[in-house]
C-alpha cells in the first residue's frame, strides 16, 4: 500500500521499521551501514566486572540486562553505577563524571572480549574474497564490526561529556 499515488518511474522504498543490527542480520539477512537504533544488552554483573573492586560472588542476575546504545547508556545503568561508584564527599558534577568514565572503561572491556580488533575486521570487509569466509560469515563480521563500533561510539561520548562535567 503507498501512502500517495505513484507514477510509473517513482522509486519504491520501504521501512524495516526501528530495529538492532541484530534484528536486521536475524530477519533480513543484512546489517545496515547507519542504524541510530542499534544496541547491545549487556548483564549488570558483566558491566560490573570490568570495574575496580567487582565482587564476582555478588548475586545480581535479578537485574537482568542494560541497553547500550551508541547515542546513550540505559537510565537503570546510570542509577546503579552512580549508587555503587560514588565517593563520600563527591558533588554531583564529580560522581557524573565518574559514573561516565565508567561506562567508557566497560565499553573498552567489552570491545576487548571479542577475538578480532575492529580494524582486523575492517580489513577482512575490505576484500572478503580474500579471507576466504562464506557470504554469510562475512554478514557476521559486519555485525560483530557494528557492536564494536557501537561500543567505541558510546564509549568516546562518555568520556567526552565526563570531560566537559570536570570541566564546569
Amino acid at each position: 500500500v503507498a501512502l500517495r499515488d505513484m507514477q510509473p518511474g517513482d522509486a519504491v522504498t520501504y521501512s524495516y521499521g526501528e530495529h538492532p543490527n541484530e534484528h536486521f542480520l536475524l530477519y533480513y539477512g543484512f546489517i545496515p551501514a547507519e542504524n541510530p537504533y542499534d544496541f547491545m544488552n549487556v548483564t549488570f554483573s558483566k558491566v560490573l566486572s570490568f570495574l575496580p573492586g567487582y565482587d564476582e560472588t555478588l548475586d545480581l542476575k535479578e537485574f537482568g540486562g542494560v541497553l547500550l546504545r551508541a547515542n546513550a547508556p540505559d537510565v537503570s545503568l546510570l542509577q546503579v553505577l552512580h549508587a555503587v561508584l560514588r565517593e563520600a564527599g563527591d558533588d554531583d558534577a564529580a560522581a557524573q563524571a565518574r559514573v561516565l568514565k565508567a561506562i567508557a572503561q566497560v565499553c573498552r572491556g567489552l570491545e576487548q572480549e571479542y577475538p578480532t580488533t575492529a580494524e582486523e575486521d575492517e580489513t577482512i570487509l575490505q576484500d572478503p574474497s580474500k579471507s576466504g569466509l562464506s557470504a554469510g560469515a562475512v554478514t557476521l563480521v559486519q555485525w560483530r564490526l557494528s557492536q564494536k563500533q557501537l561500543l567505541r561510539r558510546l564509549g568516546k561520548s562518555m568520556e567526552e561529556l565526563a570531560t566537559l562535567m570536570q570541566e564546569d
